[in-house]
């Protein structure tokens, strides 16, 4: 039995786009059965690779599978070559818009190389020690990344004291958003980050700083795309970059 595999159509997971026997499915970890009765799975090389093992050379893929995965190989690659320690990587918006920042980051090569590392990543988790400077990686890689609209979710204690105050400092072009205060409160700066934001200049670029609980007020403000502000588009502090709109990077 051949097992055609492909894309759904939101491009979130991979798809059974043939018949699969609910046995051999199932040994792949997040296998989902829909109501029509087909399969999905998640997203990731490594689901790839379990569904080689399962269904072996039975196993036809789809072109948009296919050139997803060699995206994901070549982003490997490039993540590699950021490695280098002999490279220095370009940084031209950095230096164009925050030129503090870019003096900074390039005075400490390893963080130079962990900017280049995460805009080249997707997901990346940056697991520096204290004090290493986590913080201006995150900073360096929104600003050079030129997304329009940055989330960013943390205690409340850090809200101010790290990101909003850290941002002023360091990358003074992006427009802060820090929503706080009563719900009417926090809603409103939400409306306007979203507003301002869909609105920008081309250079511009928007950054909400919001309570960690705060995710479900988003969840209600977009109820057909629950996950466009969550998973926004890139980086990471302790930081991981989930996947959602080019333009958009979310920070937890």
């Amino acid at each position: 039995m051949t097992a055609t595999i492909g894309l759904t159509k939101d491009g979130r997971r991979i798809q059974a786009t043939t018949y699969v026997p609910a046995d051999l499915a199932q040994k792949i970890i997040g296998a989902n059965r829909r109501k029509d009765g087909s399969w999905t799975f998640p997203l990731t090389m490594s689901t790839c690779h379990e569904l080689r093992e399962v269904f072996g050379y039975r196993m036809q893929v789809e072109i948009p599978l296919s050139n997803w995965a060699k995206q994901q190989l070549a982003r490997v690659d490039a993540m590699e070559a950021a490695r280098d320690e002999r490279s220095i990587p370009s940084l031209p918006r950095v230096t164009r818009l925050a030129p503090d920042l870019a003096t900074a980051i390039l005075a400490r090569r390893y963080q130079a190389q962990g900017t280049s590392w995460a805009l080249q990543g997707g997901k990346v988790l940056i697991g520096d020690d204290p004090g290493l400077g986590k913080t201006l990686i995150a900073l360096a890689t929104l600003v050079e990344s030129g997304a329009k609209r940055i989330l960013i979710s943390c205690p409340k204690t850090a809200a101010y004291t790290v990101w909003e105050r850290e941002t002023r400092r360091w990358a003074p072009s992006i427009y802060i958003y820090r929503a706080q205060g009563s719900a009417g409160q926090r809603r409103a700066e939400l409306e306007e980050f979203l507003k301002d934001s869909d609105n920008a200049e081309p250079d511009e670029q928007h950054m909400l700083i919001i309570n960690t609980e705060m995710m479900r007020i988003i969840k209600e403000r977009c109820p057909e795309h629950p996950r466009r502000l969550k998973d926004c588009n890139k980086k990471v502090d302790t930081t991981k970059r989930g996947e959602g709109h080019k333009h958009e990077y979310n920070i937890t």
